[in-house]
């Protein structure tokens, strides 16, 4: 067995033990009476601390509309409604220690699946063990990766091994389906159809997010979906099947599923601008979704125009430039799939560099009878990374030689490849990182405040853009660059110039100047290090920011798993009357709301994140080590990054245990 596998099976174990803060305890007689007040959309208090075996009374006030007190781990519910003029109370023994989620069960607004707060029951030993527990992994992570680095040369380290498998070679029945064009037209028609009754949904349904189609399958089915499977497994398998782009694909090439109208593609990256050439684009595309994920992610008919601007925009893009310009530079959903696509084990390469050289015709770039150019403006041959191949597989489709592979390899081998990497991409892992432990606050949180802040309240919302955007633009790069600036100093013992520790801030005035024109874009440092010597800081920067990628990916699983057991009953429910128009098709209408495995996911979360960090931890080592240098100095190199790392780990610990 590898080493990996048993550091993950020793986590799941430790992970497993700390299932016994749950077993039930002797009630201690003592009545806890505990008075709740109900306004949208929070509870006053939001936390409630007691006694494990204490007997609590919850009194339940609404002010404004009718409210629910929902307690996680112990089945108990209360409604009360703002004009009843008995407060209605609820008894239960609080014979599980640990911490436990309490909601509004009766729907009160938009943002009522996020109206929550949190109950102690002492001892409540959950939290500090996980922190403990983070801190131990980060710690065995760094040994363990120094033991193993120590038994390595340096320049068998900077090597990168990819053990893959074809899929195509070893099934051909898959090369022989995925050559087909009418595949990816199934998919597209089959996910149109969803897409027209969320659209539909969203503009002519009611407008309780919870009880709409659009908001629950597309927020909580598809991105859970997205972040849990189809991204870590499958890479940018979405793109491949996404309906967004297809009206403008399909007005482009004048054609379905047949062979039509292909652009040329040096006139479309001629005429697509130079400074635009990156992801910034989609990050701040991002940026601006996740600014207003409030009122998105509530509201049913925001979630509708987003959307159909989205398409509005691919056609617009593909009849103006063609190919997939839209998808490849302003689509914030592409930009984050892209990222973490790097972590996926399913890719599409060439099987020969030498085949492609001596082939003149380069049907995979300008397209031939059987298929078109490659969409992505991705050249195969040159192709090293799942960054920006959509797994169209129009090269399949056209390659000749038979020189195109599906194949499988290890997790995160991408993430190891320098090629391609810059400036662009380590903000995008640092802007996800981010909006990650954002969301936890806004919609897992119990601070009403918040979400009235993040529900576009004045002057509140305000104060929060300018929050948020300082966190993901400035403070978090800033304090990722310390760490890095602290560690190159540990490992040179001698402190770089601290100069670089202001790149944030000049970094953005660069962007801003390329974005508008004004300067020419200039490449990211990328000159090889002196032989056993550290780089400068700034390619330093860019190469580290890649462990911030699983790190990542966790805080989105964790999140999601969340989202995806608190409020899964309304799939259910949605199913049989999509629009809330009172239909029961399936007889699933009326069930009643639950929180499932509420018991367990936390552990899951925990298990996920740390998971994460040692994952985080040991790619880090390898990116250090890729510079020819000895397991000593990348160690130092890297422990300040890593204790930023669990630093991180351990805000979302306490956000979600």
């Amino acid at each position: 067995m590898r080493k990996s596998s048993q550091l993950i099976i020793l986590l799941a174990l430790i992970t497993a033990i700390m299932v016994w803060p749950m077993l039930g305890f002797a009630e201690t007689g003592k009545v806890v009476e505990i008075d709740v007040t109900a306004r949208q959309f929070e509870f006053s208090p939001g936390k409630i601390v007691v006694q494990q075996g204490d007997r609590v009374r919850i009194n339940l006030n609404a002010e404004d509309v009718t409210h629910g007190w929902y307690l996680d781990g112990y089945d108990v519910n209360v409604e009360d409604e703002p004009r009843d003029q008995e407060i209605n109370s609820i008894e239960f023994i609080a014979d599980q220690a640990g911490r436990f989620s309490f909601r509004c069960s009766a729907t009160c607004g938009p943002f009522h699946p996020f109206m929550m707060g949190t109950m102690i029951v002492e001892p409540r030993s959950t939290l500090p063990m996980a922190l403990v527990l983070t801190i131990v992994v980060a710690l065995l992570s760094l040994v363990y990766v120094t033991y193993r680095g120590r038994q390595v040369a340096p320049e068998v380290a900077a090597a990168i091994e990819v053990n893959s498998v074809s899929l195509t070679e070893k099934w051909p029945w898959l090369k022989t389906l995925l050559r087909q064009r009418w595949l990816q037209y199934v998919l597209f028609t089959v996910n149109t159809f969803f897409f027209a009754i969320i659209l539909f949904a969203g503009y002519a349904g009611t407008g309780v997010g919870n009880a709409n189609f659009s908001i629950i399958f597309v927020w909580i089915v598809w991105w859970a979906l997205l972040i849990l499977l189809l991204i870590p497994l499958g890479g940018r398998i979405w793109c491949f099947m996404c309906p967004l782009p297809a009206p403008g694909e399909w007005l482009d090439r004048r054609t379905f599923i047949g062979k039509g109208r292909e652009r040329d593609r040096n006139l479309v990256t001629r005429g697509w601008p130079k400074q635009f050439n990156n992801i910034w684009l989609q990050n701040f595309s991002f940026l601006v979704v996740a600014l207003f994920s409030g009122i998105i992610l509530t509201r049913p008919l925001a979630t509708a125009i987003v959307l159909t601007a989205f398409i509005v925009f691919a056609i617009v893009f593909s009849l103006k430039y063609g190919k997939r310009v839209f998808c490849r530079y302003l689509c914030p959903v592409g930009g984050f799939i892209g990222l973490y696509s790097l972590v996926a084990p399913l890719e599409l390469r060439i099987k020969d560099k030498e085949t492609c050289r001596k082939h003149k015709e380069k049907d995979c770039i300008c397209g031939n009878e059987n298929g078109y150019g490659c969409p992505w403006m991705e050249v195969p041959w040159n192709m090293e990374r799942n960054a920006y191949c959509g797994l169209c597989t129009e090269c399949l489709k056209t390659c000749p030689k038979d020189n195109i592979s599906v194949n499988w390899k290890p997790f995160g081998t991408d993430l190891l490849v320098a090629k391609g990497k810059g400036i662009d991409e380590s903000y995008k892992a640092i802007i996800m990182l981010t909006c990650a432990i954002f969301y936890s606050i806004v919609f897992q949180g119990p601070w009403g405040f918040v979400k009235d802040w993040a529900n576009l309240q004045m002057p509140g919302f305000f104060g929060y853009v300018g929050i948020f955007l300082a966190t993901n633009l400035l403070v978090v790069p800033f304090l990722f660059a310390f760490a890095i600036w602290l560690g190159k100093g540990m490992a040179e013992s001698k402190m770089p110039s601290a100069g670089f520790l202001a790149s944030p801030i000049s970094n953005l005035v660069e962007i801003v100047k390329k974005l508008l024109g004004k300067e020419a874009p200039t490449a990211v440092e990328t000159a090889a290090a002196e032989e056993g010597k550290l780089p400068g800081m700034k390619k330093m920067f860019v190469d580290l920011s890649y462990v911030l990628v699983p790190m990542g990916l966790a805080g989105w699983a964790a999140f999601c798993l969340s989202f995806l057991f608190i409020n899964g009953a309304y799939i259910l429910n949605v199913l049989s009357d999509p629009f809330g128009w009172g239909w029961n098709i399936f007889g699933t209408a009326t069930i009643e709301w639950k929180p499932v495995f509420t018991g367990v996911f936390p552990y899951l979360q925990i298990l996920i994140l740390l998971v994460g960090l040692a994952y985080s931890i040991s790619l880090g080592f390898k990116l250090v080590r890729q510079y020819r240098v000895e397991a000593s100095v990348a160690w130092k190199a890297l422990l300040p990054v890593a204790v930023f790392l669990t630093l991180l780990t351990t805000i979302f610990m306490w956000l979600y245990v």
